[in-house]
């Protein structure tokens, strides 16, 4: 029975240090084209649409004119738009 317990532990610990291992090794490889896409979405153009008036709300960004960047909120439902240069 002892040795039945054993060998369970040990099949499940080298199936953990296994697991690790991989993850620890794994890389994504991202094509040129992804890596552009991830730029060109990353960066703010020259002039941008933004929002005037937003309401508060967590999780969500919007472009806030007052400031000119990102601000947790929506845009409000009679606020204008503009834009930001920067």
């Amino acid at each position: 029975m002892k040795k039945n317990i054993f060998a369970a532990v040990l099949t499940v610990a080298t199936a953990m240090g296994g697991y690790h291992y991989y993850n620890a090794t794994v890389t994504e490889n991202l094509s040129d084209i992804a890596k552009a896409n991830i730029e060109a979405l990353a960066s703010l153009p020259e002039k941008s649409a933004c929002w005037d008036t937003i309401t508060a709300k967590d999780g969500v960004k919007t472009l806030y004119c007052g400031t000119c960047e990102y601000e947790n909120g929506i845009p409000s439902f009679w606020s204008d738009t503009d834009e930001c240069t920067k």
